[in-house]
């Protein structure tokens, strides 16, 4: 995914998979990232949760936070993270992720 990302003209960094949140986000901050993509195989609505939090605790509000798992979200990850970002399920191509991202940081999306 990250090579398909790379070939669309994005300069992407890879963090691996970390426990810690805190210090993702730090990564973030301390590379000026203007989009964090969490790509996870389970939907886990408390880990999104937590990213969301300490990013809006910490982050710079520039930060586009993007979502996908491999696992269709549940209601309750809508609803702890319903206007924090975006969401995507297995459904969603790097395309779909990409289009939405560039919308986003050009102000269309």
């Amino acid at each position: 995914t990250s090579n398909e990302f790379a070939d669309l003209g994005f300069d992407v960094d890879i963090a691996p998979a970390l426990e810690e949140v805190q210090l993702l986000l730090q990564q973030v901050i301390d590379n000026d990232a203007h989009i964090l993509l969490v790509l996870t195989r389970h939907a886990d609505p408390k880990k999104y949760h937590d990213i969301v939090r300490l990013a809006e605790e910490q982050g710079p509000e520039e930060v586009l936070l993007v979502f996908k798992s491999e696992e269709e979200f549940d209601k309750l990850a809508e609803q702890h993270l319903k206007g924090t970002g975006a969401f995507f399920g297995s459904g969603a191509s790097v395309y779909d992720l990409a289009k939405y991202m560039l919308g986003a940081i050009l102000g269309h999306g």
